[in-house]
């Protein structure tokens, strides 16, 4: 059994458990491994996690005391390894699993936890994970773009090939599965001019929760926008994307997948060392924190890349160039072979 702690709602995203929920699939799917969540109490969450078909344990609050008593409920000889992707991890919880003979995963983890994890997972082109420091680390290192996780249906159609860039005529407005600061109000305010003649899609993810006001808007805007809610599958609708626009998340590799030219507003300040990194890729462009913009400035800066299709293209080849789509099956496949479990 493999047990994957994380976490998902308004405060922290969804990108989390996104990621999480690729990963149990294929290690479900592909692998024949059982798969048990252990999740933050919130009923979004925990809908989304039983809808792909896998067991959910919620706890209250983020404590070694709380999660191990949750632990109970479940036959922890049974865990393999526990998969921990979270925004806090604590050397606490780490060795409290550790201390039940479960091998520690530990995905994007900066602290000074990693260091007791069997098995550090950085599932990212963009950071230098090794610039951390690892002097006297024992155990194993997975990063760079080799591994990021992707879902089946980007990688499907990354094999058969993509819709040729040149047919692609929408612009899709995606802030990720909470949208914390509503920052899907503000672009519909800046692209109001561009979508009376441009197709405009917006999706509203599972957290969202100015879900009202943005259909409100709409309304007073006759319409001019697409709203798309509670997506589950987002490869068909990024694919025929000609521009995106998001924010700092795994949404931003989905969106490379598929070869669309991204523009990036950042949610909060510690945003910005990933967001940098990301934009070095080429495929991107950072505008910065929400705090720091205009609508003023959101519409000019949309407008002239909309109307720069030469940069776009440039973009869009450098997007489709950043991962092969393989990395959540070599994750997996790492994940078993240190575990001794063939």
């Amino acid at each position: 059994m493999i047990l994957i702690r994380t976490c998902g709602d308004a405060r922290v995203g969804m990108g989390h458990l996104s990621r999480m929920l690729t990963l149990a699939a294929t290690m479900r799917d592909d692998f024949n491994r059982e798969v048990v969540f252990l999740v933050n109490r919130n009923v979004a969450s925990e809908e989304l996690i039983r809808s792909r078909g896998f067991n959910a344990l919620t706890y209250q609050e983020y404590s070694p005391e709380c999660l191990g008593g949750v632990l109970d409920a479940i036959p922890v000889e049974q865990i393999v390894t526990c998969v921990i992707d979270a925004p806090e991890i604590e050397k606490n919880e780490v060795s409290l699993y550790k201390g039940l003979g479960i091998r520690v995963a530990v995905v994007v983890c900066k602290g000074p936890a990693r260091l007791l994890a069997d098995i550090n997972v950085f599932p990212v082109a963009h950071y230098d994970f090794l610039a951390l420091g690892w002097s006297g680390y024992q155990g194993a290192l997975l990063g760079g773009a080799d591994f990021v996780v992707l879902p089946k249906e980007f990688t499907s159609r990354q094999a058969s090939g993509l819709i040729p860039y040149e047919k692609r005529r929408k612009i899709l407005v995606t802030m990720g599965g909470a949208d914390p600061n509503s920052l899907t109000i503000m672009i519909m305010q800046a692209l109001r001019g561009v979508a009376r003649d441009n197709p405009v899609e917006i999706v509203l993810g599972h957290n969202c929760r100015c879900k009202d006001e943005v259909r409100k808007i709409n309304d007073e805007y006759d319409n001019v926008f697409a709203i798309r809610e509670n997506i589950e599958n987002m490869a068909p609708i990024m694919e025929d994307a000609a521009l995106a626009i998001t924010a700092l998340g795994i949404t931003i590799y989905e969106l490379a997948s598929m070869g669309v030219p991204t523009v990036v507003i950042n949610n909060f300040s510690h945003d910005e060392d990933d967001a940098d990194g990301l934009e070095k890729l080429g495929f991107m462009r950072l505008l910065g924190n929400y705090k720091n913009l205009t609508v003023e400035f959101l519409r000019n800066n949309l407008e002239s890349l909309w109307n720069d299709l030469a940069s776009r293209e440039v973009m869009a080849n450098k997007a489709a160039m950043v991962t092969d789509g393989v990395g959540t099956r070599r994750i997996c496949a790492a994940l078993l072979n240190q575990t001794g479990v063939a």
